[in-house]
Formats: C-alpha cells, sequence, structure tokens
C-alpha cells in the first residue's frame, strides 16, 4: 500500500471525525498548539481517561499527522489492512500474555523509523485508561521507546505532554478542553540513559509526569477529590479558561460545606426526554444493546460518539427517502430536520439534571 493511498485515507477519517468532534462536543478549547513542533520529530505523551474516543481527539483535531501505539486486541484479520493505514501500531501488555511483550521491540522499530523520518508517535503512557479526571501512574514504555530512538539517530526528538480534559466522560455536548503542553527534549535525558538505563527511564517517566499533570485541571488524586469534581467541572464553569479551572482546582474543598443533591428528573422532564428521542429511536436502541456488552463504562463516551458518526446518518438518511417516496423530497426533509433537533434537545435535557461525573 502506498504512502499516498495512506496519506489520503488518513486525511479522508481526521476530516470526518474532527467535524463530529465539534458536533459531539458543545465547545472544544485547545491551548498550546503552537508548543506542536512544524518540522521536528516528536513524542506526543497524552492522559487517557476515554478508551478509543481520546485517540479520534488527538488524531481529529491535532495538526500534524500521528502515528498511534493502540492495543494489540482490536488487530485482527479483517481489521489490520484498514487500522495500519490510518497509521496504528499494535502494542502488547502483559496482560496480553508476558511472551507476547518480545513483539513490542518490532513495533517500538518501527515507531523508530517515523521519528527518523521527521514523523510524530502517540503513545499513552499511562498503559491503561481511567475514569478518573487525574494522571494515573506512568509506565517506562513511552520513556524507554523515545530514548531508544534517539539513541539511534542524531536529530533531537521532542516530547509533547498533552492533557485531555473531559467536563463529562460519558455524556455528549459537553465541554472538552485540549492542553499541549510546553516540549522538551529526549536529548537531555540520553547520557544518564546511557549511564544507567533504569535511573535514566525513570527520570524521563518523572519528568513526562510532571508536565502531563500541568497540562490537566484536576492533576493528582486529593481527599477532596469528589467535591473538587463536583465544585469545578459543573455546567457553571463551562465558559471559564483552562487557567481559571485550574486555579478553582486547586483550592482546598476538605472544609467545604457546599451540599451536592443529585437532581431527580421531573415527569414533565422525562416526557420531554422522551419526546426529544422518539425521532431517532432507532439508533438509540442500537445504543442501548451496545452499552450492555460493555461492563467497563470508560467505553461508553467512545461508543455513544461512534453511534453518533456512522449510525445516526445512515438512519437520517433512511428518514429521509421513506419520506421522499411516501410524500415528498420537503417531507423527507422535515423528518431529517425533527430527527436532528431531537439530537440535540435529548443531550441538553439530559445533561441537565445528571451529577458531576455524568
Amino acid at each position: 500500500m502506498t504512502t499516498r493511498m495512506t496519506t489520503r485515507l488518513y486525511k479522508v477519517v481526521k476530516w470526518i471525525v474532527s467535524r463530529a468532534l465539534r458536533v459531539y462536543f458543545s465547545h472544544i478549547e485547545i491551548e498550546g498548539e503552537q508548543n506542536i513542533p512544524k518540522d521536528k520529530p516528536f513524542l506526543l505523551v497524552p492522559n487517557h481517561q476515554n478508551a478509543f474516543l481520546d485517540a479520534l481527539i488527538l488524531g481529529g483535531l491535532g495538526p500534524r499527522p500521528l502515528h498511534f501505539l493502540t492495543r494489540q486486541d482490536v488487530f485482527t484479520k479483517k481489521t489490520t489492512p484498514w487500522l495500519t493505514k490510518l497509521n496504528m501500531l499494535p502494542v502488547y501488555r502483559i496482560r496480553d500474555g508476558f511472551g507476547s511483550l518480545e513483539k513490542n521491540q518490532a513495533v517500538f522499530k518501527a515507531c523508530h523509523r517515523v521519528l527518523q523520518d521527521g514523523g510524530a508517535v502517540m503513545i499513552f503512557p499511562e498503559g491503561t485508561h481511567t475514569a478518573h479526571h487525574y494522571l494515573a501512574p506512568l509506565t517506562k514504555g513511552a520513556a524507554r521507546l523515545v530514548l531508544e530512538a534517539q539513541a539511534e539517530q542524531d536529530e533531537e526528538i521532542l516530547i509533547v505532554p498533552c492533557g485531555i480534559n473531559f467536563f463529562a466522560h460519558r455524556t455528549p455536548r459537553t465541554r472538552l478542553t485540549l492542553v499541549y503542553g510546553s516540549t522538551f527534549s529526549a536529548k537531555d535525558f540520553l547520557p544518564a540513559y546511557q549511564q544507567n538505563e533504569q535511573s535514566g527511564l525513570k527520570a524521563l517517566k518523572d519528568e513526562m509526569a510532571k508536565r502531563m499533570k500541568e497540562c490537566l485541571i484536576i492533576p493528582e488524586p486529593s481527599d477532596d477529590y469528589e467535591v473538587k469534581v463536583k465544585k469545578v467541572l459543573n455546567l457553571h464553569n463551562q465558559g471559564l479558561s483552562f487557567k481559571k479551572l485550574r486555579d478553582l482546582a486547586c483550592r482546598d474543598y476538605r472544609n467545604s460545606d457546599a451540599q451536592f443533591i443529585k437532581i431527580i428528573p421531573s415527569d414533565w422532564h422525562k416526557r420531554a426526554v422522551w419526546l426529544a428521542s422518539v425521532p431517532n429511536w432507532g439508533p438509540y436502541f442500537v445504543l442501548k444493546k451496545v452499552l450492555e456488552k460493555f461492563e467497563d463504562r470508560v467505553f461508553w463516551g467512545s461508543m455513544k460518539f461512534v453511534t453518533m458518526l456512522v449510525i445516526m446518518p445512515l438512519w437520517w438518511l433512511i428518514g429521509f427517502f421513506i419520506g421522499l417516496l411516501l410524500f415528498g423530497f420537503w417531507e423527507g426533509a422535515v423528518l431529517v430536520f425533527l430527527s436532528v433537533l431531537g439530537l440535540f434537545a435529548r443531550a441538553e435535557l439530559t445533561k441537565s439534571v445528571t451529577t458531576s461525573d455524568f
């Protein structure tokens, strides 16, 4: 498969995803985009809170093409050709079998070639996704990858820390804040790595964690974490800047006398949600069945986005043709309009009565 064909497919998917994201989220704020190198190789190290939606966000909204290290279990005989065209590379974890970790060497070599060619690689250094807003402990994989690559080339490889900040992990039409932190060079850590591998890896891993936390609204767990989430990441604060939100999150809420009461939907509200759901009952039914198969709720936000991206347009297209065949063009257009209106109305009604975790 030629590079041109791969690049064309990547660009098409990126264009579709970027526009779908701006529908799925009510507001997207991007900070520090100027920190992404324009013509140098770099490793992007973001936090990981929302399954594969995180990768779609970074690929769809980022200014440069990325090569993604992706969990190997999504690579099957049917999916591998397509995932490869989208710059995805399989990464093996301990849960995949200790012996399978040796296969990562070939994957890392592929990443080295990307970086030697001046490209960009993205890896989630936490090693897993979490449902928390703060940064989980990092593994050594990202540090090892970039230092091994740096040892093989003279041009410095930059490291770009990144924070994906959700106001709600599972609810559409809420705010997303994407923050790119200040870059630093892997070359600065190479001497320590060559002198003592483990201490060099630890030094770089600690620096990554420090800079990634600077990109998060709530960087670390605390005794008042649950209260902090409700005080800071609520609907009333969605218009505040990243800096202001981070300042709010730095406060101590352990002695806060604020009371947080879960809002119980009234009967009229339930009827309104039901009415807004009717024009899109098919996609909502499919989504409900899909979500029932995922015990890990971290996948729910991703599946909702995929439903909006794939199933909703198909449903609207079917509705348009039914209206066209039975009545006429304008009647079909009205059916689509009512479905789109119902989608946004239901999202606004639903998020207005949810708790801070949405």
